[in-house]
């Protein structure tokens, strides 16, 4: 198994020396924009916080417009003195002033009691309001006091109350100006909190003691009780700030509150939190593109140094692999004036030495090359000289000692005649034997036919050239389409060879078969003839037979030798090679 690809020189040059450069320049970006948007954040909620306090102080100042209007009207009814006529009168000459109090005007004793109604209201008229908190307040003070939110004949308004005083000073009355709340009224009251101009991206609220809203720039909310909300909390506490929260509908605000001077009400101005850091986002979009330009500038100058660097490794690279591979005819021209140069001037001195070198090996391997075939020939010339010499010479001095005594049988009297044909009969059996010894000897000087028709193709020509025309019935059972592995081809041939040698020297047989079986997982290979057969124990360890050069061809092979053999029994010899898995040992 080959060992997992490691990363390139390209990406260790990157992961090494810019992807740390930019995960450093990401961090300090992060680390700028979050301390951008915190400083914004602040800014904003001091902003907003000032802001309000100011607005607070506006909507007070306006306030004393309501003020004034109601005090000279106060002091044109102290001059008028105690009657109700004059009283009246004086009411009816300031109508035109009282009017921006859309509730209308009312006159209170000193026991908190209404005396007179503007316009004319006969209902209100006589009503005892000494229990109303802006009355209290007021007696207490001697001076204008703001309501909360109030109840008069089925109305909801505010009343705003100034002192009427006596010829001596003392409190003789209060005059009370009201303002009508509700979604539907356009007043002056709603006018001078309009003309602050905020809650444009959010809500602008007046709140009374109670958290009850007086004015809301979602004029249906008019009314609604406000006293749950934090920002409400500490306004009615008598805070004045800004804090993050949450409006009524849950979306994320900074509330700003403030007392509004000279009342007993909170202005609260919410601004949507996303609007605050409008600015912010601006900045964050500009640094995401600066930050982008920071890395793909030196992303594309990285690029193109790696790429300078790692294009002569990878041409020294792909150089020795062709160096591997055995073509030497390599050389590299590299101009980068560092080590890089260095090591391929090295390497093409290496490509020269491995060239001679391996042109000198191959002139050594030709001469042992030429030696060994010069060796295996002389020591095959001696086999053949050792086979002539134990089988067909002396069949040859056999014929010779049977033609002489056949001779002197035919000149001789005395009945040597009568044995003359059994003489005979042995000198034609010695000459067949010494006819089928040199027919092998001569298979055996002729080309193999191993190479050019394979194992098959080698066996029957075998078959044909020797043992049938020996005499004997040669038979090659092999099916068609079974092939033979090239490394196990050459050894089993030799085996087969031997086996029929054997056969055709010392067996006797009549008839010879080869039988070739491929299967999935061994290729077999048996012989058998119907020889006088021999017994395999009596010839164990003397050699002789070929038996020595098969068991020691077989085991070569890896093969079972399986040898059954008996006197007068014919032999059957069986080898079976196993077959080589692809991939395996």
């Amino acid at each position: 198994m080959s060992p997992p690809r490691r990363a390139g020189l390209a990406v260790q040059i990157v992961a090494w020396s810019f992807v740390p450069t930019a995960i450093i320049l990401i961090a300090v970006a992060l680390v700028s924009f979050m301390a951008y948007r915190q400083v914004t954040a602040d800014l904003a909620v001091a902003r907003e916080e000032e802001v309000t306090r100011l607005s607070a102080s506006q909507l007070a100042a306006g306030l004393t417009d309501f003020v004034g209007t109601l005090d000279a009207v106060a002091r044109a009814l102290t001059a008028a003195g105690p009657s109700a006529v004059e009283r009246r009168a004086t009411l009816d000459r300031a109508r035109n002033r009282l009017v921006v109090f859309d509730a209308g005007v009312v006159l209170l004793d000193s026991h908190g009691v209404v005396t007179h109604a503007l316009p004319r209201r006969s209902d209100l008229v006589g009503q005892a309001w000494s229990g109303q908190p802006f009355f209290q307040e007021l007696v207490r003070r001697a001076e204008p006091v703001f309501s909360d939110a109030l109840t008069i004949g089925g109305v909801p308004v505010i009343a705003l109350g100034v002192p009427v005083l006596g010829e001596q000073g003392q409190l003789a009355g209060v005059l009370a100006g009201m303002f009508r709340l509700g979604a539907t009224e356009v007043s002056a009251f709603y006018g001078s909190i309009v003309r602050l101009r905020l809650g444009e991206s959010g809500a602008l609220y007046v709140v009374d003691q109670a958290g009850r809203v007086l004015y809301h720039s979602d004029s249906d909310r008019i009314g609604a009780d406000y006293a749950g909300l934090a920002a409400v909390r500490s306004v009615v506490g008598g805070e004045a700030g800004a804090l993050r929260t949450r409006d009524v509908e849950g979306r994320d605000i900074v509330a700003g509150f403030a007392p509004v001077p000279g009342t007993p009400w909170g202005l609260v101005n919410e601004e949507q939190w996303s609007t605050l850091l409008e600015p912010s986002r601006r900045w964050r979009e500009f640094l995401i593109g600066l930050l982008a330009l920071g890395v793909l500038v030196p992303a594309l100058v990285t690029a193109v140094g790696v790429r300078r660097i790692t294009r002569p490794i990878r041409d020294l690279t792909n150089a020795a692999r062709a160096v591997a591979g055995g073509d030497f005819d390599q050389s590299l021209t590299v101009r980068t004036g560092n080590e890089i140069e260095d090591l391929a001037a090295q390497f093409n001195d290496m490509a020269r030495q491995l060239a001679a070198s391996y042109g000198e090996l191959e002139q050594r391997v030709a001469l042992l090359l030429a030696d060994a075939q010069r060796t295996a020939a002389i020591v095959e010339r001696q086999r053949l000289a050792r086979e002539l010499h134990d089988s067909v010479t002396q069949s040859l001095y056999s014929l010779t000692l049977l033609a002489a005594a056949g001779q002197r049988l035919a000149t001789s009297g005395d009945g040597a005649a009568d044995r003359l044909p059994a003489t005979l009969e042995r000198l034609s059996a010695t000459a067949q034997q010494a006819l089928k010894e040199m027919r092998l000897l001569v298979f055996e000087l002729r080309p193999l036919e191993l190479e050019t028709e394979g194992f098959v193709g080698a066996v029957r020509r075998r078959l044909e050239a020797v043992e049938q025309r020996a005499g004997l019935r040669a038979e090659l059972v092999a099916p068609a389409g079974c092939d033979i592995d090239e490394a196990i081809e050459g050894d089993l041939y030799r085996i087969v060879q031997e086996l029929l040698n054997n056969t055709l020297k010392h067996a006797g047989a009549t008839a010879v078969s080869v039988r070739l079986t491929c299967g999935r997982d061994a290729t077999t290979v048996e012989v058998a003839d119907d020889g006088r057969g021999f017994d395999p124990a009596a010839v164990a360890g003397r050699g002789g037979l070929g038996l020595t050069s098969i068991r020691e061809r077989a085991a070569a092979l890896g093969a079972e030798l399986v040898m059954d053999a008996a006197p007068r029994g014919g032999t059957r010899v069986r080898v079976t090679v196993p077959r080589v898995r692809d991939g395996g040992g």
